[in-house]
């Protein structure tokens, strides 16, 4: 796992891993979430007089759901070991460590994003997120 600060140039090289990452994550949401709406629908279904009838046997259903929720988290852990901090899923948004002028704060990418172009300061989010003008600002451009 990646605990140092990171340059812009730095961030930018996990970003095919990481949206490769998120696209497998976002797959799962969706598979996860269609097949918890079959459960639901086969847990209570009404009968003919209106009635709730407990309808067939979910438990595989729910065996393949918790095996989706732990692929995701084994995704999403994957994403950490990159230096990458979640901040959302979707839109994904991700954070990295880095210094600026000496001072602590993020780079930040999001969906839609081509690359690492902004910051925030740590106790900020993204919504004060600002545009990398100097990547120097932020430390050396070589990757070590």
């Amino acid at each position: 796992m990646i605990f140092r600060s990171m340059t812009p140039q730095e961030a930018n090289v996990f970003l095919p891993l990481l949206k490769e990452h998120f696209s497998k994550i976002h797959g799962l949401v969706t598979e996860g979430q269609m097949l918890h709406e079959k459960i639901l629908g086969r847990s209570a279904q009404h009968d003919a007089s209106g009635g709730v009838q407990i309808s067939q046997d979910i438990t595989p259903l729910k065996t393949k759901l918790e095996d989706i929720e732990q692929r995701i988290r084994n995704e999403m852990l994957e994403v950490s070991q990159y230096g990458a901090i979640i901040k959302s899923v979707f839109p994904a948004r991700i954070d990295f460590r880095s210094e600026r002028h000496k001072q602590p704060v993020y780079l930040c990418w999001q969906t839609g994003d081509s690359h690492v172009s902004h910051w925030h300061p740590i106790e900020e989010g993204f919504q004060t997120r600002r545009f990398i003008h100097e990547p120097q600002e932020f430390g050396p451009t070589v990757v070590h």
